[in-house]
């Protein structure tokens, strides 16, 4: 037998009053749970198999890691993974704060090259090539290939040009004063690296396969020898172990 018993105003001003707090209180439970017992993020990156000196940094943000893979007659080459922060950092230099930007399904590696010889070093690191373990070539991501694929307004101020150019960001030690470059190349040309200078560049290819935990990372250096053939190996693990 069920009794029904009719509140009054007043206790239906309580509960009206209760139930929104009860929501909130869920809301934040809910957020907490999924925080806590959630799906852990999957990290993945490149790492040199040997590096010449590698930044001793936690494991769990090896995208901070540079590697040192060339230091020879003055020239010094490093590389680091590349997160899509660092990519929409450099793509919202210059534009407006509030500006939404989606990033491209892409594998970035970002190069770091130094001349501390007394000559000049021509490269184009867009004539990068990174092979998987059955030497199938992993494609350099073109401006060409981002603007046919890309075309929803949600890419609309991911500038192709602006992120993967090559830019001099120091001279002698000495950084500019009023921003982060002194100058900036357009990608896939020719760099003149002259003596003293330093400067990146952040090199994008097609989205790797997982079915491969190695590669070859080929860096042509004209005039100074055939190439750098630097192993790497491809690592995927989970950040709560």
């Amino acid at each position: 037998m069920f009794v029904y018993t009719k509140l009054s105003t007043s206790q239906n001003t309580s509960i009206c009053h209760f139930v929104p707090i009860v929501k909130g209180y869920l809301f934040i439970f809910l957020i907490l749970l999924d925080y806590y017992c959630g799906n852990p993020a999957i990290i993945r990156y490149l790492e040199p198999v040997n590096p010449i000196v590698k930044d001793s940094i936690s494991k769990k943000n090896p995208y901070g890691l540079i590697y040192k893979i060339f230091d020879k007659n003055g020239l010094v080459i490093s590389i680091k993974n590349t997160t899509n922060q660092e990519l929409e950092r450099i793509a919202r230099t210059d534009t407006d704060s509030d500006a939404s930007f989606r990033i491209p399904q892409i594998t970035c590696l970002k190069f770091f090259i130094e001349n501390n010889s007394e000559k000049e070093i021509i490269v184009n690191l867009f004539n990068t090539q990174l092979t998987d373990f059955e030497n199938i070539p992993v494609l350099i991501f073109s401006n060409d290939d981002f603007t046919k694929n890309y075309t929803s307004v949600a890419y609309k101020n991911f500038q192709y040009k602006k992120v993967f150019s090559f830019y001099i960001t120091s001279h002698n030690g000495i950084e500019p004063k009023n921003n982060f470059y002194y100058e900036k190349i357009s990608p896939d040309t020719t760099v003149v690296i002259k003596p003293g200078h330093r400067g990146f560049q952040i090199i994008p290819f097609h989205r790797i396969s997982e079915r491969s935990n190695g590669f070859t990372l080929t860096l042509p250096l004209p005039k100074l020898q055939e190439n750098i053939n630097i192993p790497l190996k491809y690592i995927v693990f989970r950040s709560d172990k």
